[in-house]
């Protein structure tokens, strides 16, 4: 038996396991900023695309006293579509630590009006799930009051909770800004505790900051025309 041949064959086989592994670890990787932000897009808006950063770190993890950092680049699309265009489908991307990913969304509205918006959100990539309640409330001529709680199941599960505020820049840009805190499950002795359990004995808080910008294409209408919850515009003649 050749002892050499035997052992290079067990090396590549764990290498092609830690390759493996590392690869799902790194692409099964959910959104770590609201995405896309949460204020509805005006009417007549054909799509929007936006840029985002943000920054943070894992404290309090287990057995570790030493902060993990987290931090990345956020990429989203958005398109209406339905009855009276009032939901919405998309792209989201991301890149960063620890690990990158993309996917794809779609958003119910529930409340949509000129001062209001409520929705649910499903999104999914490759080896993760989201669930969110996007809400925004307007609390300026141009500034809305924005939150967008969302459960990830991912290669491990996490409670995300930011709250932000978003400013209208012009009649085609948006300035969005948020802060939250991430809850991420990981193994202890007793193997995978629920999300909510290390959520309650705050293992593994994620504090961050994000940034983001988004640009719209399509047209503008006045805001007194604007569509409400209750169908299209009256334009006047």
């Amino acid at each position: 038996m050749n002892i050499g041949s035997k052992r290079q064959r067990n090396t590549l086989a764990r290498l092609l396991t830690l390759g493996g592994m590392s690869w799902f670890i790194l692409w099964a990787c959910a959104p770590m900023m609201s995405a896309p932000p949460s204020p509805p897009m005006p009417p007549l808006t054909e799509h929007e695309s936006g840029h985002g950063a943000m920054g943070g770190m894992i404290l309090n993890q287990h057995r570790s006293a030493i902060p993990m950092p987290i931090g990345g680049y956020q990429y989203w699309y958005r398109k209406p579509t339905g009855l009276n265009n009032r939901d919405e489908v998309g792209a989201i991307a991301q890149l960063g630590w620890p690990g990158l990913g993309g996917g794809g969304y779609y958003r119910k509205a529930l409340i949509k009006n000129e001062t209001a918006y409520l929705g649910l959100q499903g999104a999914a990539g490759f080896i993760w799930l989201q669930a969110s309640i996007p809400a925004a409330i307007k609390v300026g001529e141009k500034s809305w009051l924005t939150t967008q709680p969302s459960l990830k199941m991912q290669m491990l599960a996490d409670l995300h909770i930011p709250v932000g505020m978003s400013w209208e820049l012009g009649e085609k840009g948006r300035l969005d800004t948020e802060i939250g805190m991430h809850s991420v499950s990981t193994k202890l002795d007793d193997g995978y505790p629920p999300v909510a359990e290390n959520f309650r004995r705050m293992h593994n808080w994620g504090p961050y900051i994000g940034l983001g910008y988004s640009r719209r294409l399509g047209k503008t209408v006045p805001a007194s025309q604007s569509p409400t919850s209750e169908g299209s515009p009256k334009l006047s003649n």
